[in-house]
């Protein structure tokens, strides 16, 4: 029962550094995508475009919502991955994170099994 425990619990450790990782580069593109458009926003702004420097300030707004997003998500993430640590039971918290390989299938709604349509 042990080795089990040890491998689902490398899995879940595995799982959860994954997905730090995706949400740390998401939050990399996001900082260099809303520096691109803020300096855009500078450009038309300098050029005297008006409508494209205001359009380019919204886009760098929603990027900036997005990063902020993303950083919170990146955080939690290694939230998951440190605090277990701290506790007197790793092993078996880490091992409950191996579900966390099916989190991606569970966002994309994959259908099928006891409950999915047949003949569509």
């Amino acid at each position: 029962m042990s080795t089990v425990l040890t491998i689902l619990a490398l899995a879940g450790v595995a799982a959860a550094a994954w997905h730090f990782v995706r949400a740390a580069f998401r939050f990399l593109r996001h900082g260099a995508t809303g520096y691109w458009t803020d300096e855009m926003a500078r450009t038309h702004a300098r050029l005297g475009d008006v409508t494209a420097m205001e359009e380019a300030r919204r886009e760098r707004d929603a990027q900036s919502r997005s990063k902020r997003r993303a950083g919170l998500v990146a955080v939690g993430w290694l939230v998951l991955l440190v605090v277990p640590t701290f506790t007197a039971w790793p092993e078996p918290i880490y091992g409950g994170y191996a579900a966390l390989w099916l989190l991606p299938l569970a966002r994309r709604g994959v259908k099928g099994g006891a409950g999915g349509e047949v003949g569509r």
